[in-house]
């Protein structure tokens, strides 16, 4: 299990990588890494990248992960999720069904997907899944 973050300011942007089995808690834990890095702001975009990620069955309580961020200021940054898996994008839909008005994400299927809804230039460095980290 890799589960990696990016802060990467000159972009207005971080990067979140789910490799291996996901959990609601590591969903929460890596969030919670995030936000208290001293780079994160508020208004940065998202890339939320688990295309190297699996869903465990007990992936766990969905609405304990929506209570989680609506426990938070709400961000005013964009995301774009990038998921390959049908079960992964049911349960994405469930939770954009389930947290209305939290934030604004869209679901893409690749990296270049994300960056041009962002409007971002980043370039994948996840060409294999322990390659986790982006090239600038």
């Amino acid at each position: 299990m890799h589960h990696r973050f990016f802060v990467i300011p000159s972009q207005g942007c971080y990067v979140l990588r789910y490799s291996g089995h996901v959990s609601v808690a590591d969903v929460m834990s890596l969030c919670l890494q995030v936000w208290a890095d001293p780079k994160f702001e508020d208004d940065f975009d998202a890339i939320i990248d688990f295309r190297h990620a699996k869903i465990m069955k007990s992936f766990g309580d969905m609405p304990s992960l929506v209570n989680f961020f609506r426990s938070r200021k709400p961000a005013t940054g964009r995301a774009a999720v990038i998921v390959e898996d049908k079960r992964l994008i049911e349960l994405i839909a469930v939770f954009r069904a389930s947290a209305q008005h939290l934030f604004s994400y869209e679901i893409v299927p690749s990296w270049e997907h994300a960056c041009n809804v962002l409007g971002k230039s980043i370039k994948d460095g996840s060409s294999a899944p322990l390659s986790l980290d982006p090239v600038i």
